[in-house]
């Protein structure tokens, strides 16, 4: 898919569970049953209070390529990149093809 949006793709994974079809790498084909609802995230450790003496790590840039959601069947991350995607479907329904 040529011009698959990351910001529509997010927005989608934030609102529903999705079945991205992709193809990796190695150019075998994966389906990744992700999503990016805050119920399915993992809870966040709590942020310890500074100390005075911590040093804040550099931010990441964002790759704007790259989409990382969150494997519903695994509970872990995964990523996918937009130009690798084939479909993205939603209880059975293309939303992307």
């Amino acid at each position: 898919m040529k011009d698959l949006k990351r910001e529509t793709v997010i927005e989608l994974l934030q609102k529903e569970c999705a079945a991205v079809t992709f193809t990796k790498k190695d150019g075998t084909e994966r389906v990744l049953n992700c999503t990016l609802q805050a119920e399915y995230l993992p809870m966040k450790a709590p942020v310890p209070e500074p100390t005075g003496h911590d040093v804040t790590p550099p931010a990441r840039a964002v790759n704007e390529h790259v989409v990382a959601a969150f494997d519903t069947d695994i509970n872990e991350f995964r990523s996918f990149r937009l130009d690798s995607v084939i479909t993205i479907t939603v209880n059975g329904v293309e939303q992307f093809a």
